[in-house]
């Protein structure tokens, strides 16, 4: 009786094609035009000019490996989820670590901007703000401009 054996190499890649199906099949992509849409274009965007505004760097160490965009106030506060004075370029072991230990970040915002603007960006995060989709596509044009601006300048600075 003959055996068909499986190589390690080929378990691995049906393992692999398997957890690809599964997570094409988990995620729904938002439908453009929908709010949902407008949150992730306005996240991307954020993310891209807080990256180019902080030349792609770290804004606690410098390093310039895995860098994201690192919120002051959490994500989940919609009143400061996009503004640009809450974002900042980090790498991902500041990012990780501000989440579980924020007193760290917040010290470094007050040393850097004062106390004061540290409070007046705490009462904006919890004021409980919410945006209109009107308010949602005026921002998006207005970060997608601002990119354009960022991207000028740098090739201007470039060249």
């Amino acid at each position: 009786m003959k055996r068909s054996y499986i190589t390690r190499k080929t378990a691995l890649r049906r393992s692999t094609e398997r957890r690809l199906r599964r997570s094409v099949m988990r995620y729904n992509a938002p439908r453009v035009g929908t709010r949902r849409c407008l949150k992730a274009r306005l996240d991307s965007l954020t993310a891209q000019i807080v990256k180019m505004r902080d030349g792609h760097a770290c804004v606690q160490c410098g390093d310039t490996f895995l860098i994201d965009c690192g919120h002051v106030y959490s994500r989940r506060l919609i009143a400061t989820r996009w503004a640009l004075d809450n974002t900042f370029a980090q790498c991902r072991r500041h990012n990780t670590l501000h989440i579980s230990q924020p007193a760290i970040y917040l010290c470094w915002y007050a040393e850097r901007f004062g106390s004061e603007a540290l409070m007046a960006l705490h009462e904006r995060a919890y004021s409980g703000k919410t945006y209109s989709d009107e308010e949602l596509k005026q921002m998006v044009s207005d970060y997608e401009q601002r990119l354009e601006g960022l991207r000028v300048e740098r090739s201007c600075v470039a060249a």
